[in-house]
C-alpha cells in the first residue's frame, strides 16, 4: 500500500509543479521574434533632437512589459529642445517676440509649466521683410510634438516653427553690418544644429563663440535631410550639391548679398555637398553661378571623406532601400579606394577649382564607434574605426600646397565640431584658421570682381566692333575707334549713355534696374518708366494713353534698345546689369549690392 500511496503522491505533486509552470509561462508577453527595422540615425544625432528622427517610441524597444514602461517613464521626462522662429514680421523686434511666445506656450495646458525655461539664442534678418530665432525649452514632449502644439496653440500669430532646421537658418549677423558669409554644412544624418553643439551643453560654437569673436561676418547654418533607417529618398551626392547651390543663391539674391565673400564649413558629407556645388558653379552655365564662384573664397574641412569613408556597417543600415545609391558613393570599398563618383568629383574639383579657393582640413585621430544592429535598433556601439582617414580627409583636389593647410585633431569623427568653451584649445585653432580667412576674404573677391569689369569692358568693346564691321566700316577706321574708346569700364559707361538716342530715357531706364530691391520684368519696367517724379498724369489710365507709354507688344525692344547693350533680359523676363560703374558722388548699385569704396567691401 505504502508505495502505491508514494506513487501517488509523486504524480500528484509533478503534476502541481508542471500547472504552476504552465501559468507563469502564461503569464508572460509572447516574444516577437520578427526584425525590428532600423530606428536611429548612423551618425551624429544630438539628444536633445534624437525625437525628430525616431517619432514611434515602441518600435525602439522589445516588446516587454517593463521596458514598456521604462519607455513611457523616459517619454514623459523633460528635455531641452531647440525650436527654429520662422516668418517673424521685421517690425516685431526681440522683446515682443519673447512676449508672444510666453503667451502661447502658457496658451496650451501640456506646456504651460514649460514656459519659465525658455531661452532665446538667436534673431536675425533672414531677408528684408523677416526675421528668424532659435530658441530653446524644456518639455516632455517629442521635437514633432512641441511643433505641432505650437502651432495649434499659435494660430494668432504668423509664426512658423520647426525642429528640423531644413534649408537655411541664419544664426547671426554683426550690427555694425556683414562682410563676409561663413555657411555651415553638417554631415551624414546629422541634425544641422546639433551637429556643432557642445557634447557637454547647449552651446553651439558657430551661435555662441564665433560671433563674440570674428566681427562684420554673418554666420548661415544649412540643413539637409540624409537619414538612414526607413528612408524613401534616392537623392544623391550630385542632388544635394545642385540643392545647397541653388538655396545659397536664392537667399543671397533676396537680400541683395550675391557679391559677399564667403567661407564655406563643411563636415564629412558636407564638405562633399560643398566641392559638388562648387564643382557645378565654376563651370559658370549662369551669371548666378558665376557670382558665388568668384565670392567663394575660403574652405573648412572637418573629417571630408574626400576618397571615401570607412564604416561597411553603414550598407546594413540601407540595405534594399532608395538611399543605398548615396551611401554606395560615400563609401570607400575594402581596399579603403574611393568610388568611381568620389574619384570623377575630384577630378572635376581639381579641373575646375584649383587655384580658387583656400582650404584648410581638420581630420580625426580617434577611433569612432561603427554602428551595429542590437537590441532591436542600429546603435553606435559597433567596431571602432578611424572613419576617415589622414589621406582621405586631406585630398582635396587642390593641388597648389600654399592654398591648403592640414591639421590633425585628437578626437574622432564626431568631436571635429563639438568644442565645450570658446577657450578650449581645438576651437582655437579653428577660430584662428577662419579670422585668417575672413582678413583675407574681402580683397581678394574684391579683385575677382574686378577682374570681371575689365572682362565686361572687353565684351562691350568687341560688340561695337562687330557692329562696325558690320556696316562696312574700314580696319583703319575700325583701329580708330577702339584707340577713341575710354579705357575704363567707368568712362565707357558713361560715354555709351550720354551718346545714346535718347540718353535722358536710358539713364532713367538704368536707375531703375540699378537701384530696384529686385529684378524688374520688363512690363514692371515699362510702367516705371512712365511714372515718375515729372509725371504730369494724375492716374494710370492717363499714363496708359499718353505718347510716351510703351506698349506691351513693344515693352522688350523698347527696352533694349534704350539699354544700348547694358543690360539684358533674362529668361526669367527679368532685367539685369551686365556690370555696375562708380561715378563721383555716386555708387551704383545691382541688385541690391553696393561697392564701399572706403572699406573696400561688398555689401
Amino acid at each position: 500500500m505504502a508505495p502505491l500511496v508514494d506513487l501517488f503522491l509523486a504524480v500528484l505533486t509533478t503534476g502541481i509543479v508542471i500547472l504552476v509552470a504552465a501559468t507563469i509561462v502564461g503569464r508572460q508577453p509572447a516574444k516577437n521574434l520578427q526584425t525590428k527595422p532600423p530606428t536611429s540615425r548612423a551618425d551624429d544625432i544630438p539628444v536633445d533632437h534624437a525625437d525628430t528622427v525616431n517619432n514611434n517610441t515602441k518600435e525602439n524597444i522589445e516588446p516587454d512589459a517593463s521596458l514598456r514602461e521604462s519607455a513611457v517613464a523616459k517619454k514623459l521626462q523633460t528635455k531641452t529642445l531647440t525650436f527654429r522662429v520662422d516668418d517673424i514680421p521685421v517690425d516685431h523686434d526681440e522683446a515682443a517676440l519673447k512676449h508672444n511666445l510666453k503667451g502661447i506656450i502658457e496658451g496650451d495646458a501640456s506646456l504651460c509649466e514649460a514656459a519659465a525655461t525658455l531661452t532665446h539664442h538667436s534673431f536675425v534678418p533672414k531677408d528684408k521683410n523677416y526675421i528668424c530665432a532659435t530658441v530653446s525649452i524644456k518639455v516632455p514632449v517629442s521635437a514633432d510634438g512641441l511643433s505641432s502644439r505650437l502651432r495649434e496653440a499659435g494660430t494668432g500669430y504668423p509664426y512658423t516653427y520647426s525642429c528640423v532646421f531644413d534649408g537655411i537658418t541664419p544664426l547671426h549677423v554683426s550690427p555694425s553690418g556683414a562682410h563676409v558669409d561663413i555657411i555651415a554644412v553638417p554631415g551624414l544624418g546629422s541634425h544641422p544644429l546639433g551637429s556643432w553643439k557642445s557634447p557637454t551643453g547647449n552651446k553651439v560654437w558657430l551661435r555662441d563663440f564665433l560671433p563674440k569673436d570674428l566681427h562684420n561676418i554673418r554666420v548661415l547654418l544649412y540643413g539637409y535631410d540624409t537619414t538612414l533607417p526607413e528612408s524613401y529618398s534616392k537623392q544623391t551626392i550630385k542632388d544635394l550639391g545642385r540643392t545647397f547651390l541653388e538655396q545659397i543663391i536664392a537667399f543671397r539674391t533676396r537680400d541683395g548679398t550675391s557679391y559677399r565673400p564667403i567661407i564655406l564649413i563643411g563636415h564629412s558629407l558636407g564638405g562633399l555637398v560643398i566641392k559638388e556645388a562648387l564643382v557645378r558653379a565654376c563651370r559658370k552655365s549662369n551669371d548666378e553661378d558665376s557670382k558665388l564662384s568668384r565670392a567663394a573664397y575660403g574652405l573648412v574641412f572637418f573629417g571630408v571623406p574626400h576618397l571615401g569613408l570607412r564604416n561597411e556597417q553603414l550598407r546594413a543600415v540601407v540595405d534594399g532601400q532608395p538611399n543605398k545609391a548615396l551611401i554606395d558613393e560615400l563609401l570607400a570599398d575594402k581596399d579603403s579606394e574611393p568610388c568611381s563618383f568620389l574619384q570623377r568629383l575630384a577630378e572635376q574639383f581639381a579641373e575646375n577649382c584649383n587655384g580658387k579657393y583656400r582650404a584648410v582640413s581638420f581630420f580625426e585621430r580617434k577611433l569612432s564607434p561603427t554602428v551595429e544592429f542590437r537590441d532591436g535598433q542600429w546603435r553606435k556601439t559597433g567596431t571602432p574605426s578611424l572613419l576617415v582617414t589622414e589621406k582621405s580627409a586631406t585630398n582635396t583636389g587642390l593641388v597648389a600646397g600654399a592654398d591648403e593647410v592640414n591639421i590633425a585633431f585628437n578626437t574622432d569623427h564626431s568631436g571635429l565640431v563639438k568644442y565645450d568653451s570658446s577657450s578650449q584649445g581645438d576651437y582655437t585653432i579653428v577660430r584662428e584658421r577662419l579670422r585668417r580667412l575672413v582678413e583675407e576674404a574681402g580683397p581678394e573677391v574684391s579683385r575677382r570682381f574686378a577682374e570681371h569689369r575689365v572682362f565686361m569692358w572687353a565684351s562691350l568693346v568687341a560688340e561695337r566692333v562687330l557692329q562696325l564691321i558690320r556696316e562696312g566700316e574700314s580696319r583703319a577706321r575700325i583701329e580708330k575707334e577702339i584707340k577713341r574708346i575710354p579705357p575704363t569700364l567707368e568712362g565707357l559707361y558713361s560715354e555709351i549713355i550720354q551718346g545714346a538716342k535718347d540718353p535722358t530715357s536710358t539713364l532713367r531706364l538704368m536707375e531703375w534696374i540699378c537701384f530696384s530691391l529686385r529684378p524688374l520684368t520688363p512690363d514692371e519696367l515699362r510702367w516705371a518708366m512712365a511714372v515718375g517724379p515729372d509725371c504730369t498724369e494724375s492716374s494710370l489710365d492717363e499714363c496708359e494713353a499718353s505718347d510716351d507709354f510703351i506698349a506691351s507688344d513693344k515693352a522688350d525692344t523698347r527696352i533694349k534698345v534704350l539699354a544700348c547693350g547694358l543690360a539684358e533680359i533674362s529668361i526669367r523676363w527679368t532685367m539685369l546689369p551686365l556690370y555696375t560703374a562708380d561715378f563721383p558722388g555716386v555708387v551704383f548699385a545691382t541688385l541690391g549690392w553696393l561697392y564701399d569704396l572706403t572699406t573696400n567691401h561688398f555689401t
